[in-house]
């Protein structure tokens, strides 16, 4: 009987050395692109705010305050991890199948509305059967 291997991506049962050295050089590359943008974003942000002392007319000062927050913005958005509410909802289910004697079938994840509105308050509860 013939054997074919498949490759797992890292988190799997069968995770490979190449998928976790891929999965970590992305990463790495990753954090270099998102410390190239935030140095990019501050010296952006200097120099509109150096400028803006030569500004008299109230409606390009307003411009430039739009300008820093839409900086302010984009950073933001540059530090934020987009997959944090999945990887909680992970958290909770490894937890849930670590402590549990019996290991469970079925997995129910119930998420308030206004928690996906307001992620800081993100908190889903999650039950295994």
């Amino acid at each position: 009987m013939k054997h074919t291997s498949s490759k797992k991506e890292k988190g799997t049962i069968n995770s490979t050395h190449d998928s976790v050295k891929n999965h970590l050089q992305f990463n790495k590359k990753d954090s270099i692109f998102k410390r190239n943008l935030l140095s990019l974003i501050d010296n952006l942000q200097s120099q509109i705010t150096k400028n803006q002392i030569y500004l008299t007319d109230n409606t390009q000062l307003r411009e430039h305050d739009q300008y820093l927050r839409k900086l302010k913005h984009i950073k933001l958005v540059a530090t934020a991890d987009p997959r944090f509410p999945y990887k909680v909802i992970q958290s909770i289910i490894d937890d849930l199948y670590r402590k549990s004697p019996v290991k469970p079938k079925q997995i129910t994840i119930v998420i308030p509305i206004d928690q996906l509105i307001n992620i800081e308050n993100f908190n889903p509860s999650v039950y295994g059967i």
